[in-house]
């Protein structure tokens, strides 16, 4: 007994300090957990918060009812940044089918995307049906269904009647499976095909067997279903394929017990902020932005067509459709057009090029093709335009860039909005020191150029900047550099779309006020790319007819 006792107070002393070190533990667990915890406002507080979640979901609900692009745009990004009920409610306003605009029926639905977490599951249905209706509509070019078709999955397919079948024959028509963000969206097809498992969807898939083409999308599509064809012999899996319906003709389109919860990845949007302080100076830094109208973009590239050109024309080309498809995102009409410059046209600084150039006519000294709305037009032209290697029987060998010819060609000549609200802008393309002796010219024709409301973008190589220098200061040029090379010169990104990134987020940024700036770069990375799936599903749509 005695030694029962003993054992019991010896296993005591050993277990104590292990009981209090526990104890400890909880303790600071307990306490670091009451730190992190947030303080509940008070009465006073919450009021505060809530007249000012309200005030700006009313403040941005006036832009969002403009006729115009560019308010309801920055809008859209204003109210992507606060997380409460009345802006989440004012999304969804914005998102009702009386809005036919492909591109804020797509901002706004990735806006709400971004909130997923705050939205009810009537909300979520409600949000899923409006993105398919405006798909249907025209959002949600090429690669950018890919959220959506994973949205879908999560609702049972017949809420959404013979709406998902539309969509599912232009994911087919506009996604390549060579393009990694094209396999993307077919993947995301697949995988809501095989949730779904629906007659219907499957038959509308299946219905564009009928162009070679899109043979490999619609099998892609599809192979997820139970008894896919053998994909071994490609010559058989459309007649394969046309067969699976009636093989399975007791199929039945999934219910709400098999579907899984959508859960998003990354999002367009940044997820939004909740105001938690009032008194924050970020949330009393908004202002009006009611008045904020935009009408036309035009933009005018002038390029140098010396015989060092040809590279970065063709590059200049191929960014060409996907500029005019931006800016028409932001504006009532965007047009493009082009000056090709070899030699000066004022007398006072020509040489000797320039004038044989003017006497010569298989020669020229500037030439241009006029403003556009058809940006593939254009661009084709421009793709086309010839120029060879510096040759003086070609009359394309010139002392520099004739940037003064370049300018007062594209301020004079072109066919320019006189809207009041338009933004005029010239992008100059160039390798060489401007013309030797034109500095003072030039130095007077960039003020000239921006006393008249021209917004001037300077494409240069860093070596010739200083002599550029005089035109930039006094025009307001952008200057954007273009790094050489053993190989003839090349954008300092190699990707041409950070270029068109770079001046669409400056000319937009000149339009709007200061204090809109910083919306201006988010709004511009979203468009880009929705631009340029844009331009390839447009070109994967029409495939080459099949053959009889």
């Amino acid at each position: 007994m005695n030694t029962r006792v003993r054992l019991s107070r010896s296993t005591a002393l050993f277990l104590w300090p292990l009981i209090a070190f526990a104890l400890l533990a909880c303790i600071v667990r307990i306490a670091a957990t009451a730190a992190d915890a947030p303080t509940k406002p008070s009465p006073a507080t919450e009021k505060k918060i809530k007249d000012l979640e309200a005030y700006y979901a009313k403040l941005y609900g006036v832009p969002l009812d403009s006729p115009d692009r560019l308010p309801r745009e920055i809008a859209i990004i204003s109210l992507s940044r606060i997380d409460a009920p009345d802006i989440l409610q004012r999304l969804f306003d914005a998102l009702k089918p009386k809005d036919r605009d492909p591109i804020i029926a797509y901002l706004v639905w990735e806006a709400l995307h971004a909130r997923h977490s705050s939205m009810s599951a009537e909300q979520r249905q409600r949000w899923t049906i409006a993105g398919l209706q405006a798909a249907n509509a025209g959002a949600f070019p090429g690669a950018t269904v890919t959220p959506l078709l994973r949205a879908m999955a999560e609702q049972v397919p017949t809420i959404f009647e013979n709406e998902p079948a539309k969509l599912a024959s232009r994911v087919i028509q506009e996604n390549d499976l060579q393009d990694a963000k094209g396999r993307a969206a077919l993947d995301a097809l697949a995988d809501l095909v095989a949730a779904w498992h629906d007659p219907a969807l499957i038959r509308a898939i299946i219905a564009n067997l009928s162009h070679p083409e899109w043979v490999a999308r619609v099998d892609h599509a599809l192979h997820k279903l139970p008894d896919s064809p053998d994909q071994s012999d490609s010559k058989k899996l459309a007649g394969l394929w046309r067969a699976w319906p009636q093989q399975h003709a007791q199929l039945k389109a999934a219910t709400t017990d098999e579907l899984k919860p959508y859960i998003p990845s990354a999002t367009l949007f940044l997820k939004p902020d909740r105001i938690t302080d009032p008194l924050d100076k970020r949330w009393h830094a908004e202002l009006e932005i009611g008045k904020l109208v935009v009408s036309d973009f035009d933009l005018v590239w002038c390029i140098d067509s010396t015989g060092s050109m040809n590279e970065e024309n063709q590059i200049v080309a191929a960014e060409t459709d996907p500029v005019v498809r931006a800016c028409s995102l932001i504006s009532k009409r965007a047009r493009c057009g082009v000056i090709y410059y070899r030699h000066e046209t004022d007398a006072s600084i020509m040489k000797p090029c320039c004038q044989r150039a003017a006497n010569d006519p298989r020669f020229y000294q500037v030439k241009g093709y006029p403003l556009t709305t058809d940006g593939k037009a254009i661009a084709a032209k421009m793709a086309a335009e010839p120029i060879p290697k510096p040759d003086r029987n070609e009359g394309n060998v010139h002392p520099g860039s004739a940037l003064h010819a370049a300018v007062k060609a594209a301020m004079g000549e072109m066919n320019w909005s006189t809207d009041k609200h338009a933004r005029r802008v010239i992008a100059v393309v160039g390798d060489a020191p401007i013309t030797p002796g034109s500095e003072k010219a030039c130095e007077e024709l960039g003020t000239l150029a921006k006393s008249k409301g021209y917004l001037i973008h300077a494409l240069i190589r860093p070596r010739v900047k200083e002599s550029w220098d005089p035109f930039i200061k006094s025009s307001g040029a952008t200057y954007m550099p273009f790094a050489a090379g053993a190989r003839p010169i090349r954008p300092k990104a190699i990707d041409p779309a950070s270029e068109l990134a770079e001046i669409m987020t400056q000319v937009v940024s000149e339009s709007v006020g200061p204090e809109y700036r910083d919306r201006v770069e988010p709004l511009v990375k979203m468009l880009i790319p929705y631009a340029k799936s844009a331009e390839l599903a447009e070109q994967r749509s029409h495939p080459t007819p099949p053959r009889n």
